[in-house]
């Protein structure tokens, strides 16, 4: 089993301070991150280094049951040595420190200490091991070494004696790019400003490219990177998703009582929010060196679909009834269809229901969006045919 040992203060040698509830990257406390390296490492226990009163350990350990892995505190090398043992590893970040997730995954998965130049590191507060290196801040050693910790006395520098074992192990020294300090991908007991420039260089790294043939959705990723800045990782950040629920709610409202214009309106203002929550979820699960779409937004998105389909259907005329389950279903069914049988540069537009929604909302105004609709459904039917023809001309 790999263990992880996070410390909650910085290194002695540089302040040796408590871990700080106000210093936050993304929204999150550096050992929250930490956390979640240690996880994207294969960590299956986290172990805690200061007292258990620290402010910060209740966010780090519902961080650490929502991803079902267990998490203790420890103050003495003898608590370390007696929770380890010969068949586990040691997985161990320097307290207050912030590595790009990129470089940690990188590393090799063997028993190793990271090393950057003294010259370098050394001046930035990192532990000196040698006349030429300092350590960088992680390492993972062989779970053997712990025993070694019950012949130190309670009141040594833990994670400093642990990386003295670790090459004494014989554990390789694994450089790390000096080039990450200078870009601040790579930083120890960082400030509020480091912090707050390297914030800004990340999201300006992970900015949406503008698709102007979907505008909906160009506004909507463009608004939800926007706004993860100030709302990603507190209380505020289903707010757009909330946003879009009540939407939607209120859009079925407007279509029973008869309002489809006020419907499609709310349909398409619901498809935005929902965007911008994928868009924050993204952004927020990136930070967390994970990826992929919530479950959750994909339902909504096919909730949005649901409104847009009964607002559709109140445009219709009365007497035509079977046509006025046709066309919305048509059109959805094409709509989704469209998203692999169309050629690649339509296949942004075809997911965009917010530009949809309010396009159909302008024509309901002069009582067209049913036969927009009908219209719109035979063209995707049309490009399809012709997507697929080409296709097999190719072959």
């Amino acid at each position: 089993m790999r263990i992880a040992l996070i410390s909650l203060a910085t290194p002695e040698h540089i302040g040796g301070s408590s871990a700080s509830e106000s210093k936050r990257f993304l929204g999150r406390t550096i050992a929250s991150h930490q956390l979640q390296i240690a996880l994207d490492m294969g960590c299956e226990r986290v172990l805690c280094l200061g007292g258990p009163n620290n402010s910060i350990l209740p966010d780090l350990q519902k961080q650490a049951e929502t991803a079902g892995v267990a998490i203790d505190t420890i103050t003495s090398p003898r608590e370390l040595c007696d929770r380890v043992t010969v068949k586990d590893e040691i997985f161990a970040i320097a307290g207050d420190l912030l590595p790009d997730r990129r470089l940690i995954s990188d590393l090799p998965d063997i028993p190793l200490v990271t090393a950057l130049p003294d010259d370098f590191a050394v001046p930035l507060g990192y532990e000196r091991i040698d006349a030429e290196r300092a350590w960088a801040g992680v390492l993972l050693a062989p779970g053997s070494i712990a025993a070694q910790l019950a012949l130190f006395p309670n009141d040594i520098d833990l994670m400093s004696t642990l990386l003295r074992l670790t090459l004494q192990s014989g554990a390789p020294l694994v450089d790390i790019d000096p080039e990450s300090l200078e870009r601040g991908d790579w930083q120890l007991a960082p400030g509020e400003t480091e912090l707050t420039e390297r914030e800004a260089r990340w999201f300006a790294d992970r900015k949406p490219a503008a698709e102007l043939r979907a505008p909906g959705i160009a506004i909507a990723e463009k608004g939800g990177h926007r706004l993860a800045r100030d709302i990603m990782g507190t209380r505020y950040e289903a707010a757009p998703l909330a946003a879009s629920v009540v939407m939607i709610a209120t859009g079925l409202l407007a279509t029973v009582m008869n309002w489809p214009l006020i419907a499609l309106a709310l349909a398409g203002l619901a498809f935005i929010a929902a965007r911008m929550a994928t868009a924050i979820e993204r952004l927020s699960m990136d930070g967390e060196m994970g990826g992929g779409r919530a479950k959750h937004l994909y339902m909504l998105e096919l909730a949005i679909d649901v409104l847009l389909g009964f607002a559709l259907f109140k445009t219709g005329e009365p007497e035509f009834a079977w046509l006025r389950i046709f066309v919305p279903v048509m059109l959805l069914g094409m709509l989704h269809l469209a998203r692999s049988m169309v050629s690649a540069p339509w296949q942004a537009l075809a997911k965009d229901r917010a530009t949809l929604c309010f396009g159909l909302g302008a024509l309901q105004v002069f009582g067209l969006a049913f036969v927009a609709a009908a219209v719109t459904a035979a063209m995707i039917l049309i490009l399809s045919l012709v997507q697929r023809e080409r296709e097999l001309m190719a072959n």
